[in-house]
């Protein structure tokens, strides 16, 4: 029969493409097989290696597209100020912690490009990297964005005081030691002097993207939190195959403070000052968009890593780390015309 023979080559054809789709990445695999013999810390670099491939695509998914406007409102958030304040072009120096494939720094380049000097992405995952530099690459502005390789908690001591505007997009949850991550934003961000501060003139920002779990009791909350526990995993599952690293999401989402808790903590452990604090999405709903600055010096700060239980390290994710996490490993990735012929790219300078 026509029709039956047809039915055979359609599901012929549907067990093929399955088969490629999961067979197709022999980098990916290889990773497996090399961190199943290695402990893996939830949300390390080590674990978004495994999903880096098809991490864009599966964002897209489980988002339903919705991520792009929240990074367009973030970047604004981060960025516009310094340009209504300032009536000169501003030549301002930008770092995007846990950048992932460089989804907000692309932007940021392509619509503040005139008004940034630099764009510094860190992010501890070499795999997303290769990806960002190569969406650098097809955006053209990889002149404008130096992509580095490392982790929040351990940021270069020469960077101190540097940055204008610190941007965290779907990060925070992931930092190892959450309080000792934010602490190094505080250093890394340029400070007011007393004389010179003026209430209408930002010195430096810290902009924090982040979602968490409704905890509202508005009608939409429920619907959110099914959303966000079942279909969130199970989409994540379906397009990338990897059902661990996807049930982290929503259980680090789960875990993380209420809103009003972390931005307590923020500010008497991190001497992070609330700016502005607010939902993306009606009822309560969407990720948090969190904007502050840092406040003058405490001794919180100076003493984060000796620092006892807190609303930090209660919800941070266990603090050990993996082989790719190691906090000195702070290196340049090599962009596409540092490649020599043969597609290896040169030593990267390391950072103690």
């Amino acid at each position: 029969m026509p029709n039956e023979a047809e039915g055979r080559k359609v599901a012929l054809a549907a067990f093929l493409a399955v088969l490629f789709y999961r067979l197709q990445d022999d980098k990916c695999r290889a990773a497996r097989q090399r961190l199943s013999r290695e402990t893996v810390r939830d949300g390390s670099g080590a674990m978004f290696e495994l999903v880096a491939p098809r991490y864009d695509f599966v964002n897209n998914v489980i988002s339903l597209g919705l991520h792009r406007g929240w990074k367009r409102t973030a970047v604004d958030a981060a960025l516009k100020p310094f340009l209504v304040a300032s009536s000169e072009r501003a030549e301002l120096q930008v770092l995007d912690l846990a950048t992932g494939t460089a989804d907000l720094a692309i932007d940021i380049a392509q619509r503040y490009g005139s008004y940034v000097k630099q764009v510094v992405a860190v992010d501890p995952c070499s795999r997303m990297l290769d990806i960002a530099s190569r969406k650098l690459a097809r955006a053209q502005v990889s002149d404008k964005v130096l992509l580095v390789k490392g982790v929040a908690e351990e940021l270069p001591q020469e960077w101190t005081n540097r940055f204008d505007v610190c941007i965290i997009g779907f990060g925070v949850r992931n930092f190892a030691d959450r309080k000792k991550g934010l602490c190094e934003v505080w250093r890394v961000l340029k400070k007011a002097e007393a004389s010179t501060a003026t209430p209408t003139d930002p010195v430096s920002r810290l902009v924090v993207l982040e979602i968490t779990e409704p905890r509202g009791r508005s009608i939409a909350a429920p619907i959110a939190r099914f959303f966000l526990r079942t279909c969130v995993p199970l989409l994540g599952a379906l397009f990338s195959l990897r059902l661990r690293e996807y049930c982290y999401l929503q259980r680090s989402a789960r875990l993380f403070p209420p809103l009003d808790e972390f931005l307590e903590a923020m500010r008497d452990e991190c001497c992070l000052e609330t700016i502005r604090a607010q939902r993306l999405a009606p009822f309560g709903l969407g990720p948090a968009l969190i904007i502050a600055k840092p406040a003058p010096k405490q001794a919180s700060v100076e003493a984060a890593a000796l620092a006892p239980e807190d609303a930090f390290v209660n919800s941070s994710a266990t603090p050990s780390r993996s082989s790719t996490d190691a906090p000195w490993h702070v290196e340049s990735a090599p962009r596409n015309d540092e490649r020599d012929a043969s597609g290896v790219a040169p030593p990267s300078s390391v950072v103690a």
